[in-house]
């Protein structure tokens, strides 16, 4: 199995047992994945939770774009998207390289991982988010 398969594969299998037994504890996905290159980071995944996104982003200051989506791919997101668990898919916006001879390690770019990460964090750190994650 090439890796990049690996990630839908463990999704897809995770989830798959999580619905005969705790998919229902599971209460947001977040997913990081292609943040390598670019010039800045973007989101884009559920609409209640990108409302949210959107709000505590503002609040904190952080700068991450917040999208309608890419076309053409899915992510390890998908399998419990369509378990209907909420998710936001946090991605570089250069998306050239994924899938390349040139998707290694000299292009990634850790200030955008780390964009990404630090909205999350504000995002996770709300009460806004506490509110979401126990009324869901």
């Amino acid at each position: 199995m090439a890796l990049r398969n690996w990630g839908f594969w463990a999704a897809n299998t995770t989830c798959t047992l999580l619905l005969n037994r705790d998919l229902e504890k599971i209460k947001v996905k977040l997913n990081f994945d292609a943040l390598g290159s670019g010039s800045g980071s973007s989101v884009f995944g559920s609409s209640e939770l990108t409302v949210l996104f959107k709000t505590t982003q503002s609040e904190a200051g952080e700068e991450v774009a917040v999208t309608r989506g890419i076309s053409g791919g899915t992510s390890d997101f998908t399998s419990l998207q369509n378990a209907g668990v909420p998710f936001l898919m946090f991605y570089g916006d250069d998306l050239t390289r994924i899938h390349s001879d040139r998707d290694t390690i000299e292009f990634v770019q850790p200030e955008l991982l780390e964009l990404a990460v630090s909205a999350a964090v504000a995002l996770i750190q709300s009460l806004k988010f506490a509110e979401f994650v126990n009324l869901e």
